[in-house]
C-alpha cells in the first residue's frame, strides 16, 4: 500500500515537548482536564426540522484546540479524496468530483462524531504521527467529552480525517483499479464509474466500507446507502450531479417562496429589522445556488433588492437613527452593515444612513 499522507514535523516524543508547544505548563493543564466540561457549551441547531446538539469550545481549552490545529494538524497533508475539513475545499469540489457519471455508490456514517472514542483517537496519534503514547493519550483527552470527540469543533473534522487513513488508502486505491472516483466528505462517501461494473464489485467495494466504518466504531446508516445507475436521479451533498452541477427544484422552490415572503413583510410594513433578517437569509441561499451552478442568482438578487427598496422610507430612517443608542464600535459596524440594504429605498436614505453611520462612529472615537 503505498502511504498518501504525511506528518512534517517532528513527533512529539514527551509531555514537556506538548506542554511546550500548547504553551502551558502541567499544572494549569491537569486543572483544565479536571474541569473540561466547563469549556464545552452546547449549540443546538435545527436542521430539516430535526433537533441536533453541537458544540463550541470556549476559553483556554479553545486557545489549545488552536493551537494543536496549527501546530499538528497544519502539518498534515491528505489525500486528495478527503475533501471535508481541507483548507480551500468545500462539497462542492466534491461535488465536481462525481459529474456525469453513469452509477454512484453514496454511503453515510450515523452519529458519527459520538462513536469516535478517545482511545482510538489516541492510537491515531501515536500510529500516524509516532507521538509517544502518553502525549497522544493526552491530545485525546483534550479533543473529547465524555470520551467521545464532539461536533462542532475546531478539531473534531481533523481527528475523524485522522482515524481512517490506512484504511482509506485501501479503500481508495480499490476503487482506482476500477478507473473510477471515491471520495469522503465528512460522514459521507461517494464512489463514481464512468461505466457499468458487475455487481459483485460494488458488493466488494461496499463491503471495504464496511470493514472499514467498523474498525472504528463507527456505523453505517441503511437508509441512505444507495446505488444510483443511469436513469436515476443523481444527488450529492443535496445538488444535481449531471453534466454540470444544478441546484434542486426544491432548493429553487424555496427561494420563491422566501421572496414571496419577504414581499408579504414589506407590504404588510412588518418590522424593518424583520425585513431584513429575511432578506439577508435569502441572499445567503442564493449564494448557495450561484455555488451550484444557478443560472438565475443575478435575477433573484435583483428581486430581493426591489422588494428591500419598498421600505417605507420613514420606517428605515426611525430604524438607521437608532445606531444612535449603540456605545460599542463593533456593535455599531455589525448594525450599519444590517441596515446597509435600506440604501436601496431612495439616495437620501442611502445619504442618510452614511452620515448617521460616520456621526455615531466619530462620538465614539472620541
Amino acid at each position: 500500500m503505498h502511504k498518501n499522507w504525511n506528518y512534517s514535523n517532528k513527533p512529539l516524543a514527551n509531555l514537556e515537548s506538548l506542554f511546550k508547544m500548547l504553551e502551558i505548563n502541567e499544572e494549569r493543564l491537569t486543572y483544565l482536564l479536571k474541569n473540561k466540561k466547563n469549556y464545552f457549551k452546547t449549540v443546538p441547531v435545527i436542521r430539516k426540522g430535526k433537533k441536533r446538539t453541537t458544540y463550541k469550545v470556549v476559553g483556554e481549552l479553545l486557545k489549545i484546540h488552536e493551537l494543536i490545529k496549527q501546530r499538528i494538524f497544519s502539518k498534515i497533508s491528505l489525500p486528495e479524496y478527503i475533501t471535508g475539513g481541507r483548507k480551500g475545499v468545500s462539497y462542492i469540489d466534491d461535488c465536481k468530483s462525481h459529474l456525469n457519471k453513469s452509477i454512484l455508490i453514496q454511503e453515510d456514517m450515523k452519529d458519527f462524531f459520538p462513536s469516535i472514542k478517545e482511545d482510538l483517537i489516541a492510537k491515531a496519534f501515536q500510529y500516524y504521527m509516532n507521538f509517544s503514547p502518553e502525549v497522544s493519550l493526552l491530545i485525546a483527552n483534550l479533543s473529547t467529552l465524555e470520551d467521545s470527540l464532539v461536533q462542532g469543533t475546531k478539531l473534531s473534522t481533523d481527528i475523524a480525517n485522522l482515524i481512517f487513513l490506512e484504511e482509506e488508502a485501501l479503500l481508495s486505491e480499490e476503487v482506482r483499479k476500477l478507473g473510477e472516483i471515491y471520495t469522503r466528505y465528512v460522514d459521507d462517501i461517494t464512489i463514481s464509474f464512468e461505466s457499468e461494473v458487475n455487481n459483485e464489485d460494488i458488493s466488494k467495494i461496499k463491503l471495504m466500507i464496511l470493514s472499514m466504518a467498523l474498525k472504528s466504531g463507527v456505523r453505517l446508516n441503511r437508509k441512505k446507502s444507495r446505488v444510483l445507475r443511469n436513469g436515476q436521479s443523481k444527488i450529492v451533498h443535496g445538488v444535481k450531479v449531471i453534466k454540470e452541477l444544478r441546484p434542486t427544484q426544491k432548493r429553487k422552490d424555496n427561494i420563491r417562496v422566501c421572496l414571496f415572503n419577504l414581499k408579504k413583510k414589506v407590504i404588510e410594513k412588518e418590522s424593518v429589522m424583520d425585513v431584513l433578517t429575511l432578506y439577508f437569509k435569502i441572499r445567503g441561499l442564493i449564494n448557495t445556488l450561484k455555488q451550484q451552478g444557478d443560472k438565475n442568482h443575478a435575477e433573484y438578487i435583483k428581486q430581493a433588492n426591489q422588494l428591500v427598496a419598498g421600505v417605507d422610507k420613514k420606517e428605515a430612517i426611525k430604524s438607521i437613527r437608532k445606531m444612535r443608542k449603540v456605545k460599542d464600535i463593533r456593535k455599531l459596524r455589525s448594525l450599519y452593515s444590517k441596515l446597509k440594504p435600506l440604501g436601496y429605498t431612495s439616495k437620501s436614505v442611502s445619504a442618510i444612513l452614511d452620515v448617521e453611520y460616520k456621526t455615531c462612529k466619530c462620538k465614539i472615537n472620541n
